[in-house]
C-alpha cells in the first residue's frame, strides 16, 4: 500500500518550486567555477564523510579510536562507512556528476544510500540538496547527520517516488542508487516511480541511477518486511534483476529520457549463476559486516569490476546509467 506522502517542509527549507526550463537550460551550459568537484566528488570521499557521520560529527578520529580499542565490533563498524557493492556504485555516481559541465543547483535524491546525498550536500555547497524517502525513520537519520556534519543545505523529506509532491521540471540533477527494482509489485511496480523521475526532472537535467542486472530476468523473494511492506505468511517481492532489453524499455523509452551512458559492474571471480552473489558471503548479516566490513574497499576491487560496456561482462551485476531529459523548443519553454 502506497504511504501518504508528507509534502510539508521545515521552514528552514530551501525552495524547490518549478523554475522556467529555459532558465535551466542557461544554467547548464554556463562555464564551471568549482574547480575541485572531482576531487570532493569521490568515493574516497564519501568514505571520510561516512566515518564522521558514524561518529557523530567527531573529527578526531584517532581519539574515537582510541576510546573504543576495547570494542572490537565497534571498530569494525566504524570502518565500514560503505557497504561492498556500494564502493562501485557510488564511484559511478559521483563520478558522472563531477563530468556535468556544471555544477547541479537543485538535487533530488530517491532512496538512494544515505551518504550519497550527503557527499552530493558536502561537496556542492552552492546547491540545494534534498533527500528523499518512504520511511520515516530513514528521513530522521538524515536530518540528524545534516545537523551533526553542518550541512545546512541539505533537507529530508519524506516521499513516495511513484507520486512525488514536486511541480514538473524542477531538479537539474536526480539520483537514486538501488532503489528502482524494489518497487513492487514485481510486474511494472517501478513504471509510475520512472514516470515521476521523468516529470521532476528539468530538462537538460541529468538523472544517475544504478540497479541490479542479469542477462536473464529473475527476481528475489523473502519472508521477512521489505521496507514500507510487512511479512505475512507469503515471501515478498525483493527485487528485480533487469535484462538490458527492460533497461532500455522502461528507463528510456517508456520515459522519454535520452540515454547517455549505459555501463554494466561485472561480478568476477565468482559463480557464473547471477542469482549466486559474493555479497550473499561477505554483506548480508551483522556477523559478516563485522568480519569483512574493513575489507570491503579491497574486496570490492576484487570482486566487482569498473563500470563498463555490456561486452566486456561475463557476468553482468548492477546497470549503471545516465539519463538527460530533452530541452524544450524555445517557443515552448517561453509559454
Amino acid at each position: 500500500m502506497v504511504q501518504k506522502v508528507v509534502k510539508s517542509m521545515t521552514s528552514t527549507a530551501p525552495p524547490f518550486a518549478t523554475t522556467p526550463a529555459n532558465q535551466y537550460a542557461a544554467a547548464l551550459v554556463a562555464p564551471s567555477r568549482n574547480i575541485d568537484r572531482a576531487r570532493r566528488l569521490s568515493v574516497w570521499s564519501a568514505y571520510q564523510l561516512g566515518l564522521l557521520a558514524k561518529t557523530g560529527g567527531d573529527r578526531n578520529l584517532v581519539g574515537w579510536i582510541a576510546r573504543h580499542l576495547h570494542q572490537p565490533s565497534k571498530l569494525a563498524w566504524l570502518l565500514s562507512p560503505i557497504d561492498f557493492l556500494r564502493y562501485r556504485e557510488l564511484g559511478f555516481a559521483l563520478e558522472a556528476i563531477a563530468k556535468l559541465p556544471r555544477p547541479p543547483q537543485r538535487v533530488l535524491d530517491l532512496s538512494s544510500p544515505k551518504l550519497l546525498p550527503l557527499t552530493l550536500a558536502h561537496a556542492l555547497p552552492s546547491a540545494s540538496v534534498l533527500s528523499t524517502d518512504l520511511l520515516a525513520h530513514e528521513v530522521n537519520w538524515s536530518r540528524g547527520k545534516a545537523v551533526a556534519l553542518g550541512l545546512s543545505n541539505l533537507q529530508a523529506r519524506q516521499e513516495d517516488a511513484r507520486c512525488l509532491s514536486f511541480d514538473s521540471d524542477c531538479f537539474d540533477l536526480v539520483t537514486s542508487i538501488s532503489v528502482f527494482e524494489h518497487i513492487a509489485p514485481e510486474a511494472d511496480g517501478d513504471a509510475p516511480a520512472i514516470a515521476e523521475l521523468a516529470r521532476v526532472l528539468a530538462p537538460g537535467g541529468t538523472a544517475v541511477i544504478t540497479v541490479p542486472c542479469s542477462r536473464t530476468y529473475h527476481a528475489d523473494y523473502i519472508k521477512a518486511d521489505v521496507y514500507e511492506r510487512q511479512a505475512g505468511s507469503e515471501p515478498l517481492f525483493f527485487q528485480r534483476f533487469y535484462t538490458p532489453q527492460m533497461l532500455h524499455e522502461r528507463f528510456v523509452r517508456s520515459s522519454g529520457l535520452t540515454l547517455k551512458r549505459l555501463d554494466y559492474i561485472e561480478e568476477r571471480c565468482f559463480s557464473s549463476d547471477p542469482k549466486q552473489r559474493v555479497a550473499h558471503w561477505i554483506n548480508c548479516s551483522t556477523l559478516q559486516n563485522r568480519v569483512f566490513g574493513p575489507m570491503y574497499p579491497m574486496l570490492s576491487k576484487v570482486f566487482l569490476s569498473e563500470p563498463r560496456p555490456l561486452a566486456r561482462c561475463r557476468k553482468p551485476y548492477v546497470a549503471c546509467l545516465q539519463l538527460v531529459k530533452p530541452l524544450k523548443p524555445l517557443a515552448e519553454s517561453l509559454n
